[in-house]
Parts: C-alpha cells; structure tokens; sequence
C-alpha cells in the first residue's frame, strides 16, 4: 500500500508540473495583458492630429514630362477619436505644369490614442500627379508650392473633481472646501484645451457659476466649436460661450485668427444640500484643420542637374 501511494503522489505532482509548464509557454506571446498597466506617453498636454510628413515621389526637383507622387502621413496622437477627416492637395502655382486631378481622400477616422487603444494609429495617402511643360520658355525651372489640408471633427474631454459647498464658512469636519482663484485644469491630450477654470458658489442663490478658459494650443485652426454635455456627476449643467465669434444655432463660430473663447455655465443646487465632491465632465466638439507646404522645382527636360 505504501509504494501504491508514492506513485500515485509522484503522478500527481508530475501532472501539476506539466499543466503550469504548458500554461507558461501558452502565456509568453504576451497576448494576455491581464493585470498589466499601459503607460501612455504623450509629448504634450495640447497634443492631437499631426501631418507628421508630407514627401515628393521620386524626389522634389523633377523635369517637365514626368510622374510625380506627394506622400501625406497623418497620425492621431491625441486622446480622442478623430473623424470625418479629408485630406486634399492644391497645387499653388499653376494646374497646367503640375496636375494632380482631384486629389482629396474623405472618410478617414483614426482612434485616438489612450487606455483603450494604446498605440497611435496612422493614415498615408498617396496623391498621383503628372508634370507638364513649362510654359515659359525663358525660364529652365519653375517651383511649384504644393498645399496639403486636413480637416477633421474632434473632441476635448475634461473630468475632474470639484466641491460644491453651500455653506461658505464651513469647510471643517471632513467638508471639502469651494476653491478660490484659478482651478488647473487636468490634461485632455486635445489640440483645443480647458487651460483652467473659475468657480463661484452663491449660497444666497444656490447657483454655482463655472467660467471655463478654453484655448487652441494646437498647429492648425479651429472653425466652429459646440458643447456635447456639461454636467456634475449626473446634473446638467446649462452653458454659453463668451468670445469675439458669433453663435450658430448651438456652434460658436470663431473670428478669423481667435484662438481663445471662455464658457460660462451654471450649476443649480439646494442651499440644503450638505458639501460634495462632485465629478465634472465637459466634453467639447469641433472641426479642426491642419495645412503643411511643400515646394516642387520642375525643370526643363534638358537641365536637370
């Protein structure tokens, strides 16, 4: 009975040791990310969509007669999700010597890079284009500006912790205190920022009024800009912007080169009410554009050096 038990103590740990060996090797592709942690790095705080390169096919100085290529890299390295983005080429100089027909590509989207998608996703467009004469006949070279533009919707989303407090004057006993001055407002990892805030609670009226400083720190331009929600953790909160642009039904148009506008909005509450941390949350909608320039030096098909 002894020498029974023995082998059968052997079976059983030997067959323990070779479930956790096949379990090992099943697990080393490092496909499981179970109870890892993913560290985003971002360069910026203001980061988001960039034209990372704009390239000339076979090379930026080409003679007359000859196909060309312009290669445009778009990634998104924001937080958010970018979409309905176009990218079109326009040639500056003169369609007859360089001809790139319609060159626009529509329907890009590219998720934005966070705890979801930990990897910055990327687009490259190709533009096929072909190099006529040079029309002037004195002149053995031309350069030829070429303008690359993508436009896109995008969004800038906050969530932060803030205290309402109806009573002023008491912040003890664990009560979170209405903060005085500017707040800091947490990283959005967007072109377009909330650079911080004020608060002001009115006990008498049992409204806590938000002023939101809202700024473009991005390379392109924003056109237009609307509010998707403001609230405090489940209350909405009722909103308007305040700048130099003029309102379109619920889009705030921005002026030619203003880059800031401030928001206003109101939270409503019971004077009542004991002292909380609420969550804030304002999520931020807009079209956003970005252009880059290249040259092209078409020369005549008898002087390329």
């Amino acid at each position: 009975m002894k020498l029974k038990f023995n082998f059968f103590k052997f079976f059983l740990v030997s067959l323990c040791l070779s479930m956790l060996l096949l379990s090992s090797c099943s697990g080393g592709g490092g496909s499981d990310s179970r109870g890892t942690t993913v560290e985003l790095e971002y360069a910026s705080s203001s980061v988001g969509p960039v034209i990372s390169e704009v390239s000339i096919d076979p090379r930026d100085r080409l003679e007359e007669f000859s196909p060309v290529l312009v290669n445009v890299h778009l990634e998104n390295k924001g937080s958010q999700d970018l979409s309905q983005g176009e990218v079109s080429l326009l040639v500056g100089y003169d369609a007859s010597i360089v001809d790139f027909g319609d060159a626009s590509e529509d329907g890009i989207s590219l998720l934005g890079y966070n705890d979801r998608n930990p990897a910055v996703e990327e687009e490259f467009i190709e533009f096929e284009g072909y190099i006529g004469r040079i029309i002037e006949e004195t002149r053995s070279e031309v350069e030829v500006p070429l303008f690359v533009k993508a436009e896109f919707s995008y969004s800038t989303v906050l969530e932060q912790e803030v205290c309402i407090n109806p009573d002023l004057y008491n912040f003890y006993d664990g009560n979170c205190k209405n903060p005085d001055g500017e707040v800091r407002a947490n990283a959005q990892y967007s072109p377009v920022v909330v650079s911080g805030f004020e608060q002001l609670v009115s006990e008498r009226l049992g409204v806590a009024y938000f002023t939101f400083h809202i700024e473009n720190r991005g390379k392109g331009t924003v056109e237009r800009i609307t509010v998707t929600e403001a609230a405090l953790t489940t209350e909405d909160m009722s909103c308007e912007f305040k700048g130099e642009g003029k309102m379109d039904n619920y889009d705030y148009v921005f002026d030619a080169g203003e880059s800031y506008v401030e928001l206003e909005c109101e939270h409503h509450f019971d004077p009542n009410d004991a002292a909380m941390e609420k969550v804030l949350y304002l999520d931020l909608f807009y079209d956003y554009v970005l252009q880059e320039e290249v040259t092209l030096t078409v020369v005549g098909s008898n002087k390329v050096s």
